[in-house]
């Protein structure tokens, strides 16, 4: 239920909630995330794709909690919110979803710990490698 969740987080972190979630929406997140997932599941063979769409994902939550500490030079509401939701969606049947939740909250709990830790993108060479050859396989396949 929307309302008890409005009800559930205090003024500031329903700041944070909405400045995080204006972010996803200028940056066009969500269509991004879309693609993303699109071509990591149809082009499934090339493991590099679902490295980056799960990276991805992970990036931008936390580009987006930055952008709410910013705008609320804080980082309490941005990090109390989720684990309020968090608890309310465990004691909610199926209907409650945290997108949030899916991506690894620890890290996402580091950063806002520490603000101004860096993010690294740490590519896996081996898949890296992997993808790559699966590619030109495919291509020199399809381009002869």
């Amino acid at each position: 239920n929307q309302t008890y969740i409005v009800n559930l987080l205090n003024k500031k972190e329903l700041e944070a909630v909405l400045y995080h979630e204006q972010f996803h929406g200028r940056n066009k997140d969500p269509l991004k995330i879309f693609l993303l997932s699109l071509c990591a599941s149809a082009l499934w063979y090339l493991p590099v794709l679902k490295w980056s769409n799960e990276r991805y994902k992970l990036i931008s939550e936390l580009l987006a909690d930055r952008a709410a500490i910013d705008s609320l030079d804080s980082t309490l509401p941005i990090g109390s919110a989720p684990l309020k939701l968090i608890k309310y969606q465990k004691q909610q049947t199926s209907y409650a979803y945290a997108p949030f939740a899916e991506t690894a909250v620890n890290y996402r709990i580091k950063c806002l710990v520490n603000p101004k830790m860096t993010i690294t993108w740490n590519i896996p060479k081996l898949m890296m490698v992997k993808s790559v050859a699966v590619f030109m396989l495919l291509w020199s396949v399809f381009a002869y």
